[in-house]
């Protein structure tokens, strides 16, 4: 059988690290991107898996740890949209990918973004199905920086 699968404390506290669970790979741009203040911006982010995962971009600031930008699902509410700050993804399905962009760049958002990948596990609780997070499987790091226009 093959190995257990790293905790997920553990995949997360190694986020400059790539990250491999259940067959599952991430790929996104790796190196330092420039991008003008105002013009819009891609990441791009491609993944192979072997199940039904939900798919994340994080952010990590300037001596800050890294935090949820976006899950794959729509916004729901004012605060989600928010912490989004103008960036959006969707899913692709030829090749699988989950592709980060944003219409208008600002130096503000310059970070490190990680395209992260999770299994699911599904469980019923009183007649309610509730997926429940795994483990993440995380790519290479980007660093994005703006130059102030």
């Amino acid at each position: 059988p093959p190995p257990p699968p790293p905790t997920c404390r553990a995949v997360i506290s190694q986020l400059a690290a790539p990250q491999r669970t259940y067959g599952n790979s991430v790929t996104q741009t790796e190196g330092t991107i420039t991008v003008p203040e105002g013009k819009p911006v891609l990441l791009n982010c491609t993944y192979k898996t072997s199940g039904s995962p939900v798919t994340f971009w994080y952010v990590q600031y300037p001596h800050e740890a890294p935090r949820l930008l976006l899950a794959e699902y729509e916004a729901t509410d004012e605060e989600e949209r928010k912490r989004r700050r103008g960036f959006s993804a969707k899913h692709e399905r030829n090749p699988i990918a989950f592709h980060l962009n944003k219409n208008s760049s600002e130096v503000s958002d310059s970070a490190v973004y990680y395209c992260a990948l999770s299994d699911t596990v599904t469980e019923t609780q009183g007649g309610l199905t509730v997926g429940i997070l795994r483990c993440l499987t995380l790519a290479e790091r980007l660093t994005l920086y703006y130059l102030k226009g």
